[in-house]
């Protein structure tokens, strides 16, 4: 199986995202020598799309929750990073109760679903009073 590579990036100017055609408007050249310079976040496509069908990207949060929950329970939210340590994708709860725990445990079982990401949620870390139960 080969993974679609694409990309998004953060606009850090107009504080916004730029999908991957309007990435591909922008001077992609430059953007790949020096994201920085052009005032971009390049985020990473990571092959997998959310339970309405939208693409997840590296620095997305996600509310997730088991498909088989008999007991009702809150979702929980993490934010999904790139592990060097790991070479997967692994996901980070703003309580910490996830830390550095690998995506592919959530993939069977789980509806996952995006909503937001890193940079129009930067107050990430204070999500959880509102997402999960202490």
């Amino acid at each position: 199986m080969t993974k679609e590579i694409k990309y998004r990036a953060w606009d850090k100017i107009n504080k916004k995202m730029l999908n991957w055609y309007e990435f591909l408007d922008t001077n992609v050249k430059n953007i790949f020598i020096t994201p920085e310079s052009a005032e971009l976040i390049l985020t990473e496509y990571i092959g997998i799309c959310d339970k309405n069908g939208k693409e997840i990207y590296r620095n997305d949060i996600i509310k997730f929750k088991n498909k088989n929950d008999k007991f009702n329970e809150c979702p929980k939210i993490a934010l999904i990073i790139w592990s060097e340590e790991n070479l997967a994708y692994n996901l980070i709860s703003p309580n910490r109760i996830l830390e550095h725990e690998n995506l592919s445990y959530y993939l069977n079982g789980y509806d996952l679903e995006i909503i937001g990401n890193i940079y129009e949620i930067p107050d990430f870390w204070n999500l959880a009073s509102k997402y999960e139960r202490r």
